[in-house]
């Protein structure tokens, strides 16, 4: 009768307890090399009518990303946050993102809004 937690089943399980955490790790890493790159708009609104031209731009994107807002670059701080205002013109304005990250993959998203 061997005992039941015998060294070499103890080193099967942490092998294979291993083998799963690094193939977890490996996994989110390559999703994340893949995927297309992170942009969260807090302001403005998908759709807005606004009295004033004036706007604040806020938000999130990864570290070491390029953000534009219809050609003009946006700063983006260390931790990835953007905060800018810009002056719209009068009538309906269409603002477009465009986040490009250091693996040259893009995201572009679309705000619309209306300067009385």
């Amino acid at each position: 009768s061997t005992p039941y937690l015998a060294p070499r089943r103890m080193l099967t399980v942490g092998i294979l307890i291993s083998i799963i955490f690094l193939t977890i790790f490996l996994g989110s890493r390559l999703m994340r090399f893949v995927a297309v790159p992170q942009l969260k708009i807090e302001t403005p609104a998908k759709e807005l009518t606004l009295e004033l031209p004036n706007i604040e731009l806020r938000g999130v994107v990864e570290k070491e990303s390029q953000l534009t807002v219809n050609g003009r670059t946006i700063r983006v701080g260390e931790d990835g946050k953007f905060d800018e205002r810009i002056e719209l013109t009068s009538g309906l304005n269409a603002l477009e993102f465009w986040v490009k990250d250091r693996f040259e993959k893009e995201r572009k998203e679309v705000r619309y809004i209306v300067i009385k």
